[in-house]
């Protein structure tokens, strides 16, 4: 390259900067304001300090303190579940032996929608529950199948005074299974 093509410049701050000098018949604009490209610059440090100096962030300001300030409401976790919390035994509820009624034929797409949503709740209610003993019901995902119109749900930790909760305790039964069907 030879040195006619280079033109430098001093700008306002005192810092040199060289810049390719262009063709004079095809000048590159932006906005009819001529383009400079510039060189590989050997004072990029000069030129970043100079312009530290000369820029200042303003202070900050209610909007600014608020984004830096936030602190979000964390909850503490949940107490864990209690020693004698009910357990799922998916033994129990496996199938094996019952005859499970078929899905609806017809089905709105609005009655779709309105289970799928109460199932998506029940789930999310059961899975964040701090004991399943309190809930007192279980419905397993894995009995679901793909029948969103077939609930299976167990029933369980029945008050211990009731006769139903005496037998079960007697008998061995972890909870009572009921097909729950929407047709």
């Amino acid at each position: 390259m030879s040195s006619g093509s280079i033109q430098q410049v001093v700008e306002g701050d005192g810092i040199k900067t060289s810049y390719l000098k262009h063709d004079p018949a095809h000048p590159i604009t932006l906005n009819s304001k001529p383009i400079q490209i510039p060189l590989r610059i050997n004072n990029l440090e000069a030129q970043l300090e100079k312009y530290k100096k000369l820029y200042r962030d303003p202070p900050f300001d209610d909007e600014d303190k608020a984004v830096f300030e936030y602190a979000e409401d964390v909850e503490p976790p949940p107490p864990p579940p209690p020693k004698d919390d009910w357990v799922h035994n998916p033994k129990w509820a496996e199938p094996t032996d019952y005859q499970l009624l078929p899905p609806p034929v017809q089905a709105s797409t609005q009655a779709t929608l309105a289970l799928q949503k109460e199932l998506k709740t029940i789930i999310n209610e059961q899975k964040n529950a701090h004991s399943k003993r309190d809930l007192g019901y279980y419905i397993s995902p894995e009995l679901m199948g793909d029948n969103l119109f077939q609930w299976m749900v167990e029933l369980h930790s029945f008050d211990p005074s009731l006769p139903l909760a005496k037998d079960m305790k007697k008998n061995g039964i972890n909870s009572l299974l009921f097909e729950v069907s929407f047709l």
